[in-house]
């Protein structure tokens, strides 16, 4: 099951839930001395900042499309075409 496919507070819910344990995750570590992240960490980081990224992105693309935006302009705007912007973000 997608976050999208639940109804919209258990999104919230789940999203609120996520951001906390990122917080938690980030703040749960020492830097060396030297101020650099262990790359484990850095990585860890990375990818829960994609995902937040890519939440975002299927949020605007809704957004967009709602507003009449084709398909092919989102694509543009994504760095593809229309058609792979269509099968990625329609069901989003």
């Amino acid at each position: 099951m997608r976050l999208a496919d639940l109804p919209a507070a258990q999104q919230a819910e789940l999203t609120a839930l996520g951001e906390h344990a990122v917080d938690v995750f980030e703040n749960s570590f020492t830097p060396d001395p030297t101020g650099r992240v262990p790359p484990l960490i850095a990585l860890r980081q990375a990818r829960y900042q994609r995902a937040y990224l890519e939440r975002r992105i299927a949020e605007v693309v809704e957004q967009a499309r709602a507003e009449g935006i084709s398909w092919h302009q989102v694509g543009i705007a994504l760095g593809t075409t229309g058609e792979a912007a269509r099968r990625r973000y329609s069901a989003a």
